[in-house]
């Protein structure tokens, strides 16, 4: 009976062990195939992009001779006159101002941009839409705002307003409330169905559920996401100024075309150092944010 039943022990060890032999087959198996065909789709993606390695090969000391370029000539004896004859933009206050608008066109367009994620996400998510066609309908318009760059918005909008900030503003403007709107109607989903049904159960209007029910699970996700736009926003206003958008990649655009060397770096440093800034600055809010949500 002993012998029997150590018997049987055996045999569903072994039964144990070849399951899990089958699966860890099976498991390496699935992983060579996603791995041939995430290899696949490089080489296709290579080709079809016609990415060749002799072509990089010769490029790339252009690209390092070019960089070296742009950088001054200092020297130890005058690093003073150097360095000041390097950002020479920074003591006519050309370049400080061109810095302080590109922020201004990054706070405004992230300011309008929050508000309209804000109030389309209640619209789009799909526990708290008044109606599912209304829903849909606003999704499909978040998926083309974001999809469309802010840099295309910005030479329609070049078009229409001409060139400067307020086009700069718009195109941002747009597009993030494209991005903003999907991650805002994304977190309403995942709220706790409770305190709406609670809410809704004394008899209060969709408004009001929205109010006390919904937006206080979503409030600190909702000012975090908004902050981290914001530091997309000002790498963005670098951008569509290169289309006529303001800021200082207008001035960034117009050295680049004319070739003043030192000047484009001058130019990247100072926005190196202010883009470093305002990351440090809004990482420290949203972990307040995101600890005032823990505590609550």
């Amino acid at each position: 009976m002993t012998s029997l039943g150590a018997t049987d022990a055996m045999t569903a060890t072994q039964r144990a062990e070849a399951f899990i032999a089958t699966a860890r087959r099976a498991r390496r198996r699935q992983t060579l195939i996603a791995a041939a065909a995430l290899l696949a789709c490089i080489l296709v993606s290579a080709w079809v992009g016609e990415v060749r390695l002799e072509a990089f090969l010769t490029g790339y000391p252009r690209f390092t001779t070019y960089i070296y370029s742009i950088l001054p000539t200092l020297h130890l004896a005058t690093l003073g006159s150097d360095i000041a004859e390097w950002f020479w933009g920074i003591g006519t206050g050309k370049w400080l101002g061109a810095t302080l608008d590109t922020l201004l066109i990054a706070l405004l367009a992230s300011l309008i941009a929050s508000c309209g994620a804000f109030l389309v996400g209640f619209l789009a998510a799909r526990n708290t839409t008044p109606q599912p066609w209304l829903g849909t309908l606003v999704r499909r318009g978040l998926e083309f705002a974001r999809t469309v760059p802010d840099l295309v918005f910005a030479l329609m909008f070049v078009v229409a307003f001409g060139s400067g900030p307020l086009a700069g503003v718009l195109a941002i403007a747009v597009h993030n409330i494209g991005a903003l709107g999907k991650l805002f109607f994304e977190a309403i989903e995942t709220i706790a169905p409770g305190p709406v049904e609670g809410v809704a159960a004394s008899g209060a209007s969709w408004i009001q559920r929205m109010r006390f029910a919904v937006l206080p699970q979503i409030l600190p996700a909702f000012s975090s996401l908004a902050l981290l736009r914001f530091e997309v926003a000002v790498r963005s206003s670098v951008v569509v100024g290169f289309a006529g958008g303001g800021g200082i990649g207008q001035d960034l655009y117009v050295a680049i075309r004319r070739y003043y060397e030192s000047d484009i770096s001058a130019l990247l440093l100072i926005f190196l150092v202010t883009v470093s800034l305002i990351d440090i600055g809004s990482a420290a809010l949203r972990r307040r944010l995101i600890g005032t949500e823990l505590r609550a």
